[in-house]
């Protein structure tokens, strides 16, 4: 994951303008520590890391307007149905439809709950998805690599994420 952290799709030059966005990652610990990483080896580290999702799972991105998508899970996936995404929010304190979390650029109302966890979300930004300030990437077996958002009112399949093989 080092490798693909170090060389992911992204413009140095930019990077500390721009909020980079995870669209899935397996675990926490293959997103969360990207700032980190890059800065350890002299990088540059986007203003924001955001992960959209750490479900071993693929799931449909929607794009819904201009800086708006959902993001729906299929089958018995649901985002917090496992050990590491109860560091984020306890299973004690439940989402329920409708509630919100600002994360301040990035806002995301829960849409539909499956056996009381998020199935379906609607992230909302303060800028449209094409914005030089966003970035979105996917880690594929190549690496994190950008990953092409649909129009208006397309939806795309965002593939189970996976951990990059190891490269020079």
């Amino acid at each position: 994951m080092r490798g693909a952290v170090l060389r992911m799709e992204v413009d140095d030059a930019l990077l500390s303008g721009q909020r980079l966005v995870v669209l899935a990652a397996l675990e926490g610990g293959t997103s969360m520590y990207i700032p980190m990483t890059r800065r350890r080896f002299g990088l540059a580290v986007p203003r924001a890391c955001w992960t959209l999702s750490i479900v071993p799972a693929p799931y449909v991105l929607t794009r819904v307007a201009d800086s708006a998508l959902t993001i729906r899970f299929t089958d018995v996936f649901t985002m917090l149905a496992s050990a590491p995404e109860e560091l984020l929010r306890s299973p004690a304190d439940r989402f329920r439809i409708g509630d919100v979390v600002d994360l301040g650029g990035m806002r995301v109302t829960v849409r539909q709950l499956y056996r009381e966890r998020p199935r379906a979300i609607h992230v909302e930004f303060d800028a449209p998805l094409e914005d030089p300030s966003l970035v979105f990437v996917h880690p594929v077996a190549e690496g994190m690599k950008r990953f092409p958002l649909p129009r208006i009112g397309e939806s795309v399949t965002v593939p189970m994420p996976v951990i990059p093989a190891a490269g020079p």
